[in-house]
């Protein structure tokens, strides 16, 4: 179950429509990345994404973007006591930047002090929230990858997905998930390298999907996900199309996000300008 605010707009839980014609199909690579610093003076011309835009916020586990004690006076008490749940202290102090970075974000975009931001939680490894901003719904999920601390928001569903690498580069993925993206096994390294997408990599694009549709398996044709390129489309039956962008990380984590609509420009901000 996702957390969403105490007042939520209907968001498309599916992909876009598609009837199959040549013209309904734009390249998916054509998406344009604008990098940004993150600061934490929030960029004042930021405003609610609209269909065909994505934003991204990526930053470490210890930067917030005001004092440790005015962020903790933002939290809800339900939002404490999820803290004092995680095991050991460097998991509580992600979950508590992620959640104090999503309320500064949101209040930012609705106009609202970070406090008074209303979430109706749940105990989800990776929350999805709803927003509803004026007539316009917004999506918002949250990944986490080692120190790092990624959130997406969109106009329509999305879900962001993180692969961390493991000894022996090889990820862990569900067993189901395993044969559903590789028709043979595991892709030979040395010959398929070049041609397709690395093991993480494809299983952070399951993982976006999975995550976007609140689902801990999808069925999805074979090489859907192998694709050596940065986006491309998947339809899914009874879901849609949907819009999977691979996300920059650093060293081999890999990350993707899939979107219910395309995407055309993404406004990235913690990634360095290239």
């Amino acid at each position: 179950m996702p957390i969403q605010l105490a007042q939520p707009l209907p968001v498309r839980a599916y992909g876009t429509p598609y009837d199959g014609s040549s013209d309904a199909m734009p390249d998916p690579c054509e998406v344009t990345f604008s990098a940004h610093r993150m600061t934490r003076q929030y960029p004042s011309w930021i405003d609610v994404p609209r269909p065909g835009e994505l934003h991204l916020w990526r930053f470490r586990a210890g930067w917030l973007p005001v004092s440790i004690q005015e962020g903790d006076r933002w939290l809800s008490e339900t939002e404490r006591g999820r803290a004092r749940l995680n095991p050991n202290s460097a998991l509580r102090k992600r979950f508590v930047a992620a959640r104090v970075v999503l309320r500064w974000i949101v209040a930012n975009l609705l106009d609202l002090a970070p406090h008074e931001v209303k979430f109706i939680d749940d105990h989800a490894e990776q929350p999805g929230v709803q927003l509803p901003p004026d007539s316009h719904p917004v999506a918002i999920d949250i990944a986490y990858g080692g120190i790092w601390i990624v959130i997406g928001i969109a106009s329509g569903a999305l879900g962001l997905g993180v692969a961390m690498p493991t000894p022996g580069n090889e990820t862990a993925i569900p067993g189901e998930a395993r044969a559903s993206i590789w028709p043979t096994g595991v892709p030979d390294r040395h010959a398929d390298r070049f041609r397709y997408a690395d093991e993480a990599l494809q299983s952070a694009r399951y993982s976006s999907l999975s995550n976007a549709l609140k689902r801990p398996s999808i069925d999805i044709e074979p090489l859907t996900l192998r694709a050596n390129a940065t986006a491309t489309f998947v339809d899914l039956p009874a879901a849609g199309r949907w819009h999977v962008v691979d996300v920059p990380m650093p060293g081999k984590i890999r990350a993707a996000v899939s979107i219910a609509h395309p995407v055309k420009s993404i406004q990235a901000f913690g990634w360095p300008k290239s």
